[in-house]
């Protein structure tokens, strides 16, 4: 039996046991239920299935306490299968209800990578623009990257350059940043000599990170 399965029952066990109490702890209730989501999307069967089972779960905690990070992992999840319009309702019942100025900042990113896909650009960008600056979210380099895929999908590669740039000075160690830009100055820019160290940056953090390897033997093959 495998130690997810092993994990299920256990918690499966805790359930039953405690709701046979006479008194039930409703917050205990919900973390349970919290865990089960947890469980089903650390599950590695179909992401789709099991992001639905984990909602499943995530409605179940919320009846029990309706607690703000629930109601986000859900909103995360939707998006994550496709089922933009109910993350878009979910996302914009919690946003800027949250204490938790951190949390906050984290959803709001989340957010605006919905907008985003739906086409709501602008609001994506005006959200990103804010958390570049604000000392509560503290990776502002996601921001800057998530900015610049979207230019990307404009077709915007100076934009998306210049915003991946200022990611990778902002995190040295952050490797999807450049990655990206070298993949990027590569594939449209040209701009070969420029790309070479972001390479190196990658196969330093990550020796055998697959696209960088092969961007790595492009520029041999062109002598840079």
């Amino acid at each position: 039996m495998s130690i997810k399965i092993l994990r299920k029952l256990f918690f499966i066990l805790i359930y039953v046991l405690f709701s046979g109490c006479v008194k039930k702890d409703y917050k205990k209730m919900a973390e349970n239920y919290y865990k089960f989501a947890l469980l089903e999307v650390e599950d590695g069967c179909s992401l789709i299935e099991s992001s639905k089972r984990a909602i499943d779960c995530l409605d179940k905690a919320i009846q029990y306490d309706d607690r703000l990070n629930f109601h986000a992992i859900k909103a995360s999840l939707l998006f994550r299968i496709g089922n933009y319009e109910e993350a878009k309702n979910c996302f914009e019942k919690i946003v800027g209800k949250c204490s938790d100025l951190k949390l906050c900042a984290e959803i709001l990113n989340n957010y605006a990578c919905l907008l985003c896909q739906i086409k709501e650009e602008d609001k994506a960008l005006a959200i990103w623009k804010k958390l570049e600056v604000d000392k509560n979210y503290y990776t502002p380099e996601v921001a800057l990257f998530n900015q610049a895929k979207m230019f990307l999908g404009k077709r915007d590669y100076k934009k998306a350059k210049e915003l991946l740039v200022k990611a990778s000075e902002i995190a040295p160690d952050y490797l999807d940043a450049h990655y990206y830009l070298a993949l990027i100055v590569i594939k449209y820019l040209k701009q070969y000599s420029f790309a070479r160290s972001y390479v190196d940056r990658v196969l330093l953090l990550e020796p055998t990170h697959t696209g960088a390897l092969k961007l790595d033997y492009f520029l041999k093959k062109q002598n840079v």
